[in-house]
């Protein structure tokens, strides 16, 4: 499961994702500039990289949302809707998402 997520800086659009059974490094956000905005660029790398090893997505990302959160200080509606507005992979899992978070 997710465990963290780091932006490499510099406006490289490259994260590392920690999770309890591997770590993903170099994770490029290949979307528009908005990885910028906090939460964006990092859902969108927590979508490639789950879909692509074909592991549950919804679920991690709600870990990722809950993590980012508790890291930058800012509510995890603040994360959603920034998601929802400029993350074009975020819709596939927008309703699994919510489902997730209305039982937290």
């Amino acid at each position: 499961m997710f465990k963290s997520i780091e932006y490499m800086g510099n406006y490289t659009g490259l994260f590392k994702i920690i999770d309890s059974d591997f770590i993903e490094t170099n994770v490029k956000y290949v979307g528009s500039a908005k990885c910028i905005i906090i939460g964006v660029g990092d859902l969108f790398a927590v979508i490639d990289v789950y879909e692509k090893k074909e592991l549950p997505v919804a679920k991690n990302l709600v870990k990722a949302i809950l993590y980012l959160s508790n890291q930058y200080k800012i509510s995890a509606n603040s994360i959603i809707d920034r998601n929802k507005k400029w993350n074009e992979k975020y819709s596939k899992y927008e309703k699994d998402v919510d489902k997730y978070m209305v039982l937290l």
